[in-house]
């Protein structure tokens, strides 16, 4: 049982598809920087884990952003972003 609750975590947060979540981070690091849609990224860095979605991102004419995606619980729930 906690063998098939540990392989379904990795599937739903490191494997299956991240397309939504991804737009999701980079509109966070889009507001995080001041630039909304005006900005262009130069850069962005993607790490994924069971326990979170972190990108780095660097925007033209602005600092590095940080964001950060979370579930409400590690399987299941929508993911909350915060940029820092």
């Amino acid at each position: 049982m906690l063998g098939g609750l540990c392989a379904f975590a990795v599937y739903a947060n490191v494997l299956s598809d991240d397309t939504a979540l991804r737009a999701r981070a980079e509109t966070v690091a889009r507001q995080q920087a001041g630039c909304n849609d005006k900005c262009r990224m130069t850069r962005a860095e993607i790490q994924r884990s069971v326990l979170e979605y972190r990108a780095d991102y660097e925007m033209e004419g602005s600092s590095a952003v940080q964001v950060r995606c979370r579930r409400q619980a590690i399987v299941v729930g929508d993911y909350a972003c915060t940029g820092h």
